[in-house]
């Protein structure tokens, strides 16, 4: 995969820069690695909690294209694939505490290695400063399996952006943090992401791929990062593909209940592909065999690979 940009060292700036001035509502923080609300009414925020996440560039929308009004208050912004410095995770909580007004702070955190001890540290001194601040993991990969994910847990995937949606309408409902935390469990344990990639994962200015995959074949559960997956396997029809990702699904999520699924492409597919897999996935779901009742279509988190996302929320069991 070929990328106009020539420097990663700066794309995420470059990126940064560039949303901030095609959109008033939102304003840049330290160069423009933490994102936050420029549109704040003072109702809206000022005794509500924050909603703060963030994570390595190059999966965008995620996570600045977040930021707004039911949605996220921040989003802090590493370097391409690289988890953000806790000093920025910290700038982003003490700013929308001393200048936002919030109440409390959550974040919320997919599970990398890096996230988890750049946030939780991050979380630690503000908490020390008396700011009520808590964080929530996102695992929500279910590709691998249990023998390769018992140490680190689940990866995080596209299925963080319906936690995002779902605790950020509730705080600006104004729900207590603790009530909001509570929510993000239940979420937890029952999101559930399986994810496929046609080729290799490319970095964007750097252009050579992590991992190859050979034409003609595709890989079940190949990380946004290119961690390695479950298997490669020869790509026969675009309906095995999908059937063996509702499969996988449905496996861990249950057979029974309401359900909404979730189609993600990270961004290297065309929109012709992305419509394709939606299609393949909403005929099996209408057999009556699946039991999803919900469907979006949309790139929501990408990862610079040709590569598609199914995600699935129990939605009774949240």
């Amino acid at each position: 995969m070929k990328f106009l940009l020539k420097d990663s060292q700066h794309a995420a700036r470059e990126y940064a820069e560039a949303l901030v001035r095609a959109n008033s509502n939102l304003k840049a923080l330290e160069g423009g690695a933490v994102i936050v609300r420029n549109d704040v009414k003072t109702h809206e925020i000022n005794g509500n909690v924050a909603l703060i996440s963030g994570g390595g560039s190059g999966h965008e929308p995620a996570h600045a294209g977040y930021v707004g009004s039911g949605g996220l208050t921040a989003a802090v912004l590493g370097e391409v694939f690289t988890s953000p410095p806790t000093d920025n995770v910290l700038c982003a909580i003490r700013y929308c505490v001393n200048c936002l007004g919030a109440s409390g702070v959550l974040l919320i955190v997919k599970n990398y290695t890096g996230d988890r001890l750049n946030f939780g540290l991050a979380a630690s001194i503000a908490q020390a400063e008396g700011i009520m601040v808590e964080m929530t993991l996102v695992g929500d990969d279910c590709s691998l399996p249990v023998s390769s994910i018992s140490k680190v847990g689940r990866r995080g995937l596209a299925g963080t952006v319906l936690v995002h949606k779902i605790l950020g309408a509730q705080a600006c409902l104004g729900a207590h943090l603790s009530d909001i935390v509570k929510t993000a469990e239940a979420i937890g344990s029952s999101l559930w992401t399986v994810g496929v990639s046609f080729s290799s994962c490319s970095i964007p200015a750097i252009e050579k791929s992590s991992l190859l995959i050979k034409d003609g074949h595709y890989e079940f559960g190949l990380g946004i990062h290119g961690e390695k997956g479950r298997n490669v396997a020869l790509l026969s029809s675009l309906q095995s593909v999908v059937n063996e990702m509702l499969r996988q699904l449905v496996s861990c999520s249950g057979d029974e209940g309401l359900v909404c699924l979730l189609v993600n492409n990270l961004g290297g597919l065309t929109q012709m592909e992305e419509a394709a897999i939606t299609g393949c996935a909403l005929e099996e779901i209408g057999s009556g065999e699946y039991p999803a009742r919900y469907e979006f279509l949309k790139p929501l988190q990408r990862g610079c690979t040709p590569r598609c996302e199914q995600s699935a929320l129990y939605l009774e069991g949240c």
